[in-house]
């Protein structure tokens, strides 16, 4: 109900405004009548209506400066002017001010009154949906942050101290989100789709984060929904049907929980929210130790050992199908982590990396993405010659000089002769194989003495020597520092200690 104040100095004319139409059933409530503005005010202040119904020429303050006074002091509701046929020059400057509308005196009726109120109720409808759309998103934005940090578990979120929750507060909620990915998601027909008419929603608001996004239907009864024919959902959708709005956020997270096998299977199409049916996800899609262990191998440009990885992580994740919330944030962290990297990559493509619609779509862009720009970056890095199984060579040592790297092995991968490639190679580098090989791992071993705080015995064991005391014999001979030398002159972070 909008809350009104009649403000009329004549109490006839102001029983004939109360008694013209019937407020209740129009959606209004008059919750103050006063015969002059300083009463006005008064009431103003104590009630905060919507809506103020006042006379123009009245004894005191006017009706112009109540309202010039009630919008100075902040009120935001609207003003309806009462006037006379002599006084449109006074209705004028009240329009100016703010003023919604006016009514005159000597054509008063129901039908006239009625058509203003009508007017008012729209704009009244209209400002409380721009400001519930902030305070709406507000809830929603907690609600989404509550839910993906327990990894997507209803835990302590006490909804009632978000703002949604105000004088009126709806009574029924309708959820539905829709796994679209990274196509644009259109809100527009969804109103028509559940077979329900604008104006009979009071606020419908939609929220979208991983390429999913939940439309929110909020009524003060439950609404019947109609699904209409030949018309699909952008990808697949789990509608709750209307429910208590005391229910949210929990009937939101089923919502999103039962996306789960929609993600992993990829079936498309409209479901209804069944608690029944839904389980409790796996919690650890993806250790830290193995994420970890990921960007050291894009960091190293150990591509194939990272996207080996990756894959080996999805069909584990595909088994045991832990909630898609969590496969996307791991995909978020690398994105971040790869930006940091890699500034060149472009921001949209990594911000699209988690915005996907199934599990294996998903691995697919991420792959590419690191096949596209990352071996790109690697054969920048790399002094290459104009020979192309040379070229092959170099970048297997690179991917695998933490292994156990021999000649013969180079030569098998690239299928040609051992010796042919012992001369080949040194002849296009400058450098015998071998030499080449120690080299690559004394800058990788650089690298991890001044941005990690392994010891220097376990970067010697992740660059490739098996040995220690090779290790410091070789990083000397190249570098003309001890590894603890090098550690402590360009800064690090470290242990020197074997």
């Amino acid at each position: 109900m909008w809350k009104t104040i009649i403000v009329e100095d004549e109490p006839f004319v102001r029983r004939t405004i109360v008694q013209l139409v019937d407020w209740r059933a129009m959606g209004f409530e008059i919750v103050g009548e006063a015969d002059d503005g300083e009463m006005a005010l008064e009431q103003i202040k104590a009630h905060q209506p919507d809506l103020v119904i006042t006379d123009i020429l009245m004894p005191g303050i006017n009706g112009i400066e109540l309202l010039r006074r009630a919008k100075d002091e902040g009120f935001e509701g609207a003003f309806v002017m009462l006037t006379c046929m002599n006084e449109f020059e006074y209705a004028r400057q009240a329009l100016e001010y703010g003023a919604s509308g006016y009514v005159l005196k000597l054509s008063m009726s129901q039908e006239s009154i009625s058509i203003t109120l009508d007017k008012v109720k729209a704009e009244l409808s209209r400002k409380e949906r721009q400001r519930s759309d902030v305070t709406f998103n507000q809830a929603y934005n907690e609600a989404w942050h509550a839910f993906t940090s327990h990894g997507g578990e209803l835990q302590s979120f006490d909804w009632k101290r978000t703002p949604v929750w105000g004088d009126r507060m709806y009574r029924y909620l309708c959820i539905c989100s829709i796994l679209h990915g990274s196509r644009v998601f259109d809100q527009a027909p969804y109103t028509d789709w559940f077979g329900m008419m604008k104006d009979s929603i009071p606020s419908v608001h939609s929220f979208t984060y991983y390429g999913v996004t939940t439309v929110f239907c909020w009524s003060d009864s439950p609404l019947k929904l109609q699904m209409l024919k030949g018309i699909l959902p952008q990808g697949p959708a789990i509608c709750s049907g209307f429910v208590p709005a005391e229910q949210f956020p929990a009937v939101w997270f089923d919502v999103l929980r039962q996306l789960n096998s929609h993600w992993y299977k990829g079936r498309p199409g409209l479901y209804w929210l069944n608690p029944a049916t839904l389980m409790q996800p796996d919690s650890s899609p993806f250790n830290w130790k193995q994420e970890m262990e990921l960007y050291h191998h894009l960091e190293e440009g150990k591509i194939t050992a990272a996207l080996k990885l990756l894959r080996e992580a999805w069909t584990e994740m595909e088994q045991k199908q832990p909630h898609w919330v969590k496969v996307k944030e791991i995909v978020s962290r690398l994105a971040n982590w790869l930006q940091r990297q890699y500034p060149s990559i472009p921001k949209e493509a990594l911000r699209q990396m988690a915005d996907n619609a199934g599990h294996e779509e998903l691995l697919t862009v991420v792959t590419d993405t690191i096949q596209l720009h990352l071996k790109d970056q690697a054969k920048r890095n790399l002094s290459l010659t104009d020979h192309p199984e040379v070229n092959e060579a170099i970048r297997y040592i690179h991917e695998h000089y933490e292994e156990n790297v021999t000649l013969k092995i180079v030569a098998q991968e690239i299928n040609m002769d051992e010796k042919y490639v012992s001369g080949l190679f040194a002849k296009k580098v400058g450098e015998p194989m071998i030499q080449y090989l120690q080299r690559v791992r004394v800058d990788k071993a650089k690298q991890l003495l001044t941005k990690t705080g392994l010891t220097v015995n376990e970067i010697g064991e992740r660059v490739g020597f098996v040995n220690a005391n090779y290790f410091y014999k070789i990083f000397k001979r190249r570098s003309g520092l001890t590894p603890n030398d090098y550690r402590n002159l360009y800064g690090g972070e470290g242990q020197t200690e074997e």
